[in-house]
């Protein structure tokens, strides 16, 4: 047995029943431990030889661990410090920053106050129908150019919130965030890493996760309370009125959204944190994949879930129908929403280019308003391209390690 010490990084452990995520805040590495492997760690941590720890080990669980292989796996973690590599001792500036604003805004008071501005908005739109948005929003008003640009422009503002209530309810709990673009299917999306919430407790990660959803509502009663204020106060108002609607139908899609849990949005993790299982899509996906090849008599493609714990199967057998049910809602979504929002964009720009000439005003507000929409797939479309090509790399790293210390 080596005699040797192993100087380890600043490590958080967070006991979550049976297992331990043991993870490194400054680099967002985190791993899932059996309790008696955080043990070994935890004694490592606090300076012990490697030989103590293995016969401390011995004798508190009457079995010899593989101290080799334990070393090993802490140092493809990147938990082990090299010799002359120091550990941050102060957490990064965009930690801290903004800190004192984000206690507030996640505070008892900012949610009571937070509560009675959509209640009166639901009173608005119970008491006025017009109020209420629907796919007609879209295409309102005289120029449908200005109006999606300015819907393009309301939506940035409400996504640029969404991501920004992400990364405040983060650093109020000092836990760094950062915002990617990415994609969903032909979907393009904002994404807020949120990887170093591993190393808070379970309990406190849910209202990050929630926050963004919360700015959505929010904006969405801002925009209903510009449309109240601007009813009936002539054409300039009206059109603004008209903006305001066609943004809120379209920030209640994208509330609705969320609740597409099989596409990994903010809820899916609100889920996967109650359900005490970090890697449940993955786990799903493996198990999906797994029924598939098993019926088409493949078991040499299947993958081994032979690691997984008993909660984790109870769990995943339970979600997987979810993925099937949620593709089922993305359709109805879609064909009840988003549809005949388009069929109405379409006809608008059939009527517009075949209508008027190549001179007149109204022939390029239907041309523009096309290649306007048009847009985003073709953005997706170069992105999948270049992930295809690529790949991307992840900001932090999660992993699960199921065999660590001892030799069973």
């Amino acid at each position: 047995m080596e005699s040797s010490h192993v100087i380890l990084h600043p490590l958080s452990f967070i006991t979550e029943g049976d297992e331990v995520i043991v993870g490194r805040a400054d680099t967002e590495t985190y791993a899932v431990f059996p309790a008696d492997a955080a043990d070994i760690v935890r004694r490592l941590l606090d300076g012990a030889p490697l030989d103590e720890a293995a016969a401390w080990y011995a004798e508190e669980y009457g079995e010899t661990p593989d101290m080799g292989d334990l070393v090993e796996t802490l140092r493809g973690l990147g938990f082990v410090r090299d010799t002359g590599e120091t550990s941050p001792v102060a957490p990064p500036r965009n930690v801290t920053r903004f800190g004192r604003l984000a206690r507030w805004l996640f505070s008892p008071v900012a949610g009571v106050l937070f509560v009675l501005a959509m209640a009166v908005c639901g009173y608005a739109m119970a008491q006025h129908p017009w109020l209420r948005p629907g796919p007609s929003r879209i295409t309102a008003g005289d120029s449908l150019l200005g109006l999606l640009l300015i819907v393009l422009v309301s939506q940035l503002a409400g996504i640029a919130l969404h991501e920004t209530f992400h990364v405040l309810a983060a650093r109020r709990l000092g836990v760094p965030a950062s915002v990617t673009i990415g994609r969903r299917l032909y979907f393009l999306v904002f994404q807020t890493t949120l990887t170093g919430l591993m190393g808070v407790p379970r309990s406190k990660r849910i209202l990050p996760f929630c926050a963004g959803l919360l700015a959505d509502a929010l904006f969405g009663s801002a925009l209903l309370g510009v449309a109240w204020a601007c009813h009936g106060h002539g054409s300039a108002a009206a059109a603004a009125g008209h903006a305001a609607m066609a943004a809120l139908y379209l920030t209640v899609l994208r509330m609705a959204w969320q609740f597409l849990v099989f596409m990994e949005t903010d809820l899916y993790y609100v889920l996967a944190q109650l359900l005490r299982c970090p890697d449940l899509h993955a786990l799903s996906r493996a198990y999906l994949r797994n029924r598939y090849w098993q019926f088409v008599r493949r078991p040499e493609r299947m993958v081994d879930q032979s690691v997984l714990t008993g909660h984790e199967r109870a769990v995943v057998r339970v979600y997987a129908p979810v993925v099937f049910v949620c593709s089922a809602a993305m359709m109805m979504g879609m064909l009840t929403f988003a549809l005949p929002a388009l069929g109405t964009l379409i006809h608008r720009f059939a009527v517009g280019i075949a209508r008027w000439s190549v001179t007149d005003p109204h022939w390029w507000d239907s041309v523009l308003t096309l290649v306007f929409v048009l847009l985003e797939p073709a953005l997706v479309a170069a992105m999948a391209f270049r992930d295809h090509r690529g790949g991307k790399r992840s900001a932090g790293t999660a992993a699960r390690i199921d065999q660590l210390g001892p030799q069973r």
